[in-house]
């Protein structure tokens, strides 16, 4: 728990210096750099994991994060020495080295000898191995390795140890002075301009800035230990209060099986000029997030200022988000990684909304990096208007850029007419709703261009997650268009889509900002997940992911209708002849009263097919049935209990309003009920569609295919053989590898 070689509550350390300089951690670097060939064919299966703290390296040492590179040359070493590339990884240390010492191997300071040490003595080539085998596990195992610095200890658990901290530990954070050696007081307001270190740490101890009742989620680490005693946490941080620009916004912190943590410290200034600024921490482990907490502190101009009378403490924090998914590395690795993660929350002081980006997409799979931006309600909501305007034109026909033009209410086969003109101009809303989140130009030479970055690093099929974390946020982003666009009248859609597919890297018209390629949306080229885990309590949790939906046979399917729709009847008989599936109808609320005290703990979807939108004096969300509505005091009455994990899908809402707004609230009533997700739209859609949709995507579901992919599959379909774009109307609000246990579609 040091930080600069003193410790964060006031009492100095002794320091314990280490040998190899930053040249020689540099030199070793490109030295194992030189031979990968030969060491991917050494280590076989386990050259990936290889590879990515190689990576991992070469970023440490370009931005001197010492501790950093002292914990990844371990690792590396480590792993070479267990493996047929030993010999290889001894010689190098041997040429680098001198094996002159079993302290820590890398220093990130001036290449020079501590002055007065002996040279290091001649070691004959012939002892080398066997003396750089014990030295190193000498230094590996020894008790009081890395002191200055947040290491990785190793050593053997003791007799008895639990396999994971038997009490809880805590996610704590506060605030010290610049050189790390004074903890502040909570009741001291910080001052504008002046320099001041955040710290993080794991603690047994509750202490430091508020006293939240959420433990830090060490039983989601339980699986991920395996024979490790020590494990590598990444812990990022992003305000608009702070200036951030003296510090990494990201560093990693040590986490022991049991006890206590490593501190790490990010150095940070207020900006603001007066009143409370917040930073928002976020712990993540091999990309999946852990715990978030906002800190939250108040800003004077100058000392001995007057705080206000109803001001308690200066300086607080408080959970905002904490996991309850169990990380098992074996599932981990089964999983889609998630290389891009979008946190979204509305600041309550102002309903700003924050977006922060954390980007995996740079190599290595414990490396974030993350930036923000940050809306006013008004740019938002303008950003969302002609997206969703353009999608309900589009849908209705008529009038845009003063062209009439028929839409796709009535059809459901389109036709190359239809896209060349509708498509240009879905694609100029989703470019500018693009660049409202991801402005292209920041100030900082090495995040200029994050949206086109992005754009040429994110591969076809990449699951992007989305996290509103705090306050309801709901945003398209299957519209979101990536590519440069040039509107006018020789805008055309390109004519090799269908050929080139999703990988659009040898396609001629790929940088003609004329040419609009369905794949640069994201909704045709990305599978897009938004966790229903936002909150606007004190303190809020992710719920369960849940990935899979408890079905037997037969499927059993909770159809609630309007009965005046047209088509649904058809429908129904489409989806009992698709598999072994019982199809529940209500059409009236008495009915689903019913089926749902009947059935309610055998159901495997739960279908609305009917009418939805907000009352016009509450504002509140409903479904309406053939009778009346549903709203959210209609499920709290019916309290169903769904343990089959069902997931809800809300389809065929042709009322003129509806949107996400129209039910987003009501997710949280089905997340309660035990819901594995929501399938949303996110504007009107004319039920000749929405039947077809369905139509579409249950049989994929019911094949056992995950929905998420499912939904991709479904748009693409539409695109491709129906030259229709709707189906990017349609938004998973769940895990996107829910999947049924239990395939029920016929041979």
């Amino acid at each position: 728990m040091l930080l600069g070689g003193v410790h964060l509550y006031g009492r100095v350390a002794k320091e314990d210096r280490i040998v190899a300089t930053k040249k020689e951690a540099e030199r070793f670097y490109r030295e194992v750099d030189n031979h990968r060939d030969e060491l991917q064919d050494m280590l076989g299966p386990s050259w990936p994991e290889f590879a990515d703290l190689l990576s991992r390296l070469e970023q440490s040492l370009a931005r001197s994060n010492r501790s950093q590179a002292e914990w990844l040359m371990d690792q590396i070493i480590e792993m070479a020495l267990d493996s047929p590339a030993a010999a290889f990884i001894r010689r190098t240390l041997s040429d680098v080295l001198g094996y002159r010492s079993a302290k820590p191997p890398v220093k990130c300071e001036e290449d020079s000898e501590p002055e007065g040490e002996p040279p290091a003595p001649h070691v004959e080539k012939e002892e080398l191995p066997a003396k750089a085998s014990r030295e190193y596990k000498e230094y590996a195992d020894s008790p009081t390795r890395g002191g200055e610095t947040s290491m990785v200890k190793k050593m053997e658990p003791e007799a008895g140890a639990a396999p994971f901290p038997a009490k809880p530990r805590y996610f704590n954070t506060f605030f010290s002075d610049e050189t790390g050696e004074e903890a502040l007081s909570d009741r001291e307001p910080l001052i504008r301009g002046r320099s001041y270190r955040l710290c993080v740490e794991i603690n047994t101890e509750q202490r430091g800035l508020g006293k939240d009742t959420s433990s830090f989620p060490d039983e989601a680490l339980k699986e991920a230990w395996r024979d490790q005693e020590t494990i590598s946490l990444t812990v990022t941080i992003s305000s608009h209060d702070f200036d951030l620009t003296l510090t990494d916004r990201v560093l990693y912190l040590d986490l022991p099986r049991t006890g206590n943590s490593s501190v790490v410290g990010f150095r940070v200034s207020p900006c603001l000029s007066q009143g409370r600024g917040t930073i928002q921490v976020d712990v993540f482990y091999r990309g999946y997030k852990l715990q978030s907490k906002l800190v939250e502190a108040y800003i004077v101009t100058a000392p001995n200022v007057t705080l206000p009378a109803d001001l308690d403490k200066a300086q607080t924090a408080r959970v905002t988000f904490t996991t309850t998914e169990h990380l098992d590395l074996d599932d981990l690795k089964n999983l889609p990684t998630r290389v891009l993660t979008v946190d979204v929350s509305r600041d309550p002081r102002d309903n700003s909304i924050d977006f922060r980006f954390f980007d995996r997409t740079r190599g290595a799979k414990d490396i974030i990096a993350c930036y923000d931006t940050r809306l006013q309600p008004q740019a938002l909501e303008a950003a969302l208007e002609g997206v969703r305007l353009q999608l309900k034109t589009m849908v209705t026909g008529g009038a845009s850029s003063g062209t009439s033009t028929m839409g796709y209410q009535w059809i459901i086969k389109g036709d190359d007419a239809r896209l060349q003109y509708w498509l240009p101009q879905l694609a100029r809303a989703g470019r500018y709703l693009y660049r409202a989140l991801l402005p292209e130009n920041q100030g900082q030479a090495e995040d200029k261009d994050r949206g086109e970055r992005l754009r040429a690093v994110l591969e076809p099929d990449t699951v992007i997650q989305v996290n509103p974390v705090l306050g309801v946020v709901t945003i398209p982003w299957a519209l979101l268009y990536e590519r440069e666009i040039m509107p006018g009248p020789a805008t055309r859609v390109c004519e090799h889509y269908k050929e080139h597919g999703p990988a659009v890297h040898d396609c001629p018209e790929r940088n003609d900002p004329t040419v609009v390629c369905p794949y640069a949306f994201w909704g045709y080229r990305y599978a897009i997940e938004q966790l229903p885990c936002w909150t606007d309590d004190e303190v809020g949790g992710l719920p369960p992911l849940i990935r899979t939906i408890s079905n037997s046979r037969p499927l059993q399917i909770s159809l609630n209708v309007w009965k005046n729709f047209r088509y649904w009847r058809n429908h129904m008989t489409k989806i009992e002849d698709t598999g072994d599936i019982m199809v529940l109808v209500a059409e009236e609320i008495g009915q689903l009263q019913e089926v749902w005290k009947a059935h309610g703990t055998e159901l495997d979807i739960v279908y609305f097919y009917c009418h939805g939108g907000r009352d016009e004096i509450m504002r509140q969300p409903y479904l309406e049935l053939s009778d009346g509505r549903i709203e959210s005091l209609s499920l709290e009455s019916l309290a169903p209990k769904w343990p089959h994990n069902p997931l809800v899908l809300l389809n065929g809402c042709a009322t003129g309003d509806y949107g996400p707004e129209s039910y987003v609230s009501l997710i949280s009533d089905f997340r309660d009920a035990g819901a594995s997700g929501v399938v949303g739209t996110e504007c009107p859609v004319p039920e000749l569609f929405a039947e077809a949709y369905a139509a579409s995507l249950l049989p994929r579901i019911f094949r056992g295919q995950p929905v998420g992919p499912a939904m991709l599959d479904t748009r693409r379909q539409f695109l491709l053989e129906e030259k229709n774009p709707l189906g990017l109307v349609y938004t998973l609000y769940a895990a996107q590898e829910i999947t049924l246990a239990t395939p029920v579609a016929k041979p």
